[in-house]
């Protein structure tokens, strides 16, 4: 069983009911190895959420022989409350920047003469998912989610990006203030939910992803309660 999937494969697996990440055969497993009495004594009527990691914890102590880690994390993105983090831009297209200059990327010029030869480029303006595709084409090594971030701020004319001055803000030396600059709500960028894209991983990025603070414990203990217990199902060699 994988417990530690990249976004797109948790994200894959249950939304194609991968049995470790089917929700309903999930719940059905802790219908079936927690008590109405145990549900109500450690969910409490007044309890509306538990942090991740108690939830966890509960979980594994109740149902350790029933679920993998992979289904229990699976139930806690389900019902799981997110952090919505509000971002710099500023520090955002600092980080970009001193990303490309770490792995010393030069292709700008490369990469504005792909931006410009595309379909109705002509005008300067390109569609967010075209500027991305040639981004990609090129290799600039960014994630998704700061791509993104950096198309905020870019000039737009009728939802498409001045792509000159995307590539002039990734290509320039000048200072950036990052104390005085605009803040972008994190919602804008990636979507606290199972389609979010996720993020590159590193522990310093100026995004980070929306990760699982708490569960909505009374929202779960609700859906437990209506449920019919199923049969176990057969354990299989």
């Amino acid at each position: 069983v994988i417990t530690d999937a990249d976004e797109y494969a948790k994200t894959y697996a249950e939304k194609h009911k991968f049995p470790e990440a089917d929700i309903d055969r999930i719940l059905d497993d802790i219908r079936n190895c927690i008590t109405d009495e145990q549900l109500n004594e450690e969910i409490k009527n007044d309890m509306e959420t538990m942090s991740y990691d108690e939830f966890i914890l509960l979980l594994g102590s109740k149902c350790h022989m029933k679920l993998s880690q992979h289904a229990m994390l699976a139930v806690a993105r389900e019902y799981g409350v997110y952090n919505q983090p509000i971002i710099n831009y500023n520090l955002v297209l600092q980080f970009a920047r001193e990303k490309l200059l770490k792995v010393n990327f030069e292709m700008y010029d490369e990469l504005l003469m792909a931006m410009s030869g595309c379909e109705g480029a002509e005008d300067g303006f390109l569609t967010p998912s075209e500027v991305r595709r040639v981004c990609v084409a090129v290799s600039l090594p960014l994630g998704h989610d700061l791509l993104t971030a950096l198309m905020q701020r870019v000039p737009k004319e009728d939802g498409k990006i001045d792509y000159k001055k995307f590539v002039e803000n990734l290509r320039s030396k000048e200072k950036l203030d990052v104390a005085d600059s605009t803040f972008i709500p994190a919602s804008t960028l990636t979507k606290p939910d199972k389609n979010a894209s996720g993020w590159n991983g590193l522990r310093d990025d100026p995004i980070k992803q929306n990760r699982i603070e708490k569960v909505d414990v009374k929202r779960l203990k609700a859906d437990l309660l209506k449920r019919e217990r199923v049969p176990p199902r057969p354990v299989t060699e």
